[in-house]
């Protein structure tokens, strides 16, 4: 089977071609020729068969293809210098490469992030964000942290951590509700990838819909809380995940609402116990202790 990726050599020189604007300045930067910088150039463009730069007299431009191939070269080209460092210029310190999702990231381990390098100085934690499942396919990562049901088709999937989902709209609003009922005055701020909806919620509370109901669907609850915020509409923030978020925007829970738990939950995955460093597993421990004693 043919292999899609190229050499080394060839991506150096291209990202230094990209960055630099000529054959010629990138050959001064990385100590070639600019005729050899040219062939490394050609040679990786029939390896992609795409053409990655428009070739003019003194200096060559980027095609559509290599503009969108050259963050991706930049961020794995950088990758292996840092983990390259890390490695083997005398760093002490054990490594954790963590995949999370970006809310979880942001509103419930960042805040905490501090006490696992209080407990575990000698250990430092690398983080990317999943924005998707298929994310956790790539190969650099030990951990992931995932979102979802519990169907998993690779691996070990443990229970971290599952939600329970309840309304909130920023203070202002807080004045005009005096019952559930009442949230039908306002845009309901839906995320259309959760399977516990404005609709689930408002039928549990014994809440009639009806073709006036004003929703509005975002993917995502970080885009929901902080349109509530502004005061554009209610949204439902999922405890504890967002709770950092809503002290931060000054949303408040509106008052009628019982909390419903989530059908999806919160996963810790790796491929097996076996192939996790040891500074994974301490990683893996600390959050289950952490989680274990907040609940």
């Amino acid at each position: 089977m043919r292999r899609t990726i190229p050499s080394l050599n060839w991506l150096r020189v291209f990202e230094a071609t990209a960055r630099l604007g000529s054959f010629s300045a990138a050959g001064k930067a990385l100590h070639m020729s600019a005729s050899a910088v040219s062939q490394q150039v050609s040679a990786l463009e029939s390896h992609l068969r795409t053409e990655l730069f428009k070739r003019g007299p003194r200096s060559v431009s980027l095609t559509d293809a290599g503009t969108n191939f050259v963050p991706t070269v930049q961020r794995s080209l950088a990758d292996i210098e840092r983990s390259a460092d890390d490695l083997f210029r005398g760093s002490q310190k054990a490594i954790v490469n963590l995949q999370v999702s970006l809310i979880f990231a942001t509103s419930w381990l960042a805040p905490r992030l501090h006490l696992f390098s209080e407990q575990h100085p000698d250990t430092v934690v690398h983080i990317s964000g999943g924005y998707r499942d298929a994310d956790i396919d790539r190969l650099g990562p030990e951990l992931f942290i995932s979102f979802g049901g519990a169907q998993r088709n690779w691996g070990v999937a443990e229970p971290l951590l599952q939600e329970c989902i309840y309304p909130v709209v920023s203070k202002n609003l807080l004045t005009n509700l005096h019952s559930c009922s009442d949230i039908l005055n306002y845009r309901l701020i839906d995320v259309t990838n959760h399977k516990v909806n404005w609709s689930t919620l408002l039928k549990a509370h014994a809440v009639n819909v009806s073709l006036e109901t004003d929703f509005v669907q975002v993917d995502s609850t970080e885009i929901a809380l902080a349109m509530a915020a502004s005061g554009y509409g209610a949204a439902l923030a999922r405890t504890p995940i967002t709770d950092t978020m809503l002290e931060h925007y000054g949303l408040v829970a509106c008052p009628g609402f019982e909390p419903m738990p989530a059908l999806e939950r919160y996963y810790l995955m790796y491929r097996s116990e076996s192939t996790l460093s040891s500074a994974a597993k301490k990683f893996k421990s600390w959050l289950q202790e952490q989680l274990l004693n907040e609940s």
